[in-house]
């Protein structure tokens, strides 16, 4: 690649990172960017380091801050194995309004196709297993659902794979996360954000632009070139906050129902 003399190279940072930066995460917040997987980083003082070494530490973009992800593993890769199976019968749009007419907790339809409480040793997520249990994966409850159903036990799955991973967050780093921030193409669908705010009890903010990384590392080129003053400007003018997804009480007290019954079927799932 021939770059022509004169233009600046900045130097950026990792996607999640990126991301990180594009939904405005501060100290002691804690962000998601929802894709193939889900990576989730809290930005902290000072590095951790878990006795269990499930989760990672780095240093984050703005100096002197730190960042500690778990990742769920794969999510996203489920829904589009949905859609493609369908042969875009449905497509995303469609197929996101036809989950959110199911109710909670998808007719006693449960998936377990990728997401997995972290471990950040090997031979992290290499076989698609039954989250972090030696399972091939598993549609579990019923032989006989509707696609809107095997759709949103899908997203309620996936949902449950990041509180696992929150949760286990919350516990290493000490922090009490009140909201979380979300971001990447699993953000696009509402169903998907209202479910995980029901499954987690706070709210979700998702950024204006879901592409969140892209807007990070534009934050970064703008700040290297000095086309702000600072990145705070950097950051002021650039970014836009989207839709904030409250949890609803009635439906977070069934999914703490559901997500008990989800985490006790997969360890069963793990003993056969």
């Amino acid at each position: 690649m021939n770059i022509p003399d004169g233009i600046p190279v900045i130097s950026g940072g990792a996607d999640t990172q990126c991301g990180l930066l594009g939904m405005d995460t501060h100290l002691s917040e804690v962000g998601a960017v929802g894709g193939t997987t889900t990576p989730i980083q809290a930005v902290i003082q000072k590095p951790i380091l878990d006795p269990d070494r499930k989760t990672w530490t780095n240093n984050y973009l703005i100096n002197n801050y730190w960042v500690i992800e778990s990742n769920v593993g794969y999510t996203g890769r489920s829904t589009r194995w949905l859609n493609e199976k369908l042969k875009s019968q449905l497509g995303y749009e469609k197929l996101d309004a036809q989950a959110g007419k199911i109710s909670p907790g998808s007719n006693g339809l449960m998936t377990f196709l990728g997401p997995h409480l972290f471990d950040s040793g090997p031979p992290y997520w290499k076989n698609d297993k039954l989250s972090d249990l030696p399972v091939q994966p598993t549609i579990i409850g019923s032989y006989d659902f509707s696609v809107a159903t095997l759709a949103r036990a899908i997203m309620e799955a996936n949902s449950y794979g990041v509180k696992l991973n929150l949760d286990y967050l919350e516990t290493v780093s000490g922090l009490n996360f009140s909201y979380i921030k979300f971001c990447g193409g699993n953000s696009r669908s509402e169903t998907w954000m209202q479910i995980q705010a029901d499954v987690l009890g706070i709210p979700v903010i998702i950024p204006e632009v879901h592409d969140a990384s892209a807007i990070g590392a534009a934050v970064l080129a703008a700040n290297g070139i000095n086309h702000y003053a600072d990145m705070n400007k950097a950051l002021s003018h650039m970014l836009r906050k989207g839709k904030t997804f409250e949890p609803r009480s009635e439906y977070s007290a069934k999914y703490k129902q559901h997500y008990s019954k989800w985490l006790i079927t997969r360890e069963k799932l793990g003993r056969l």
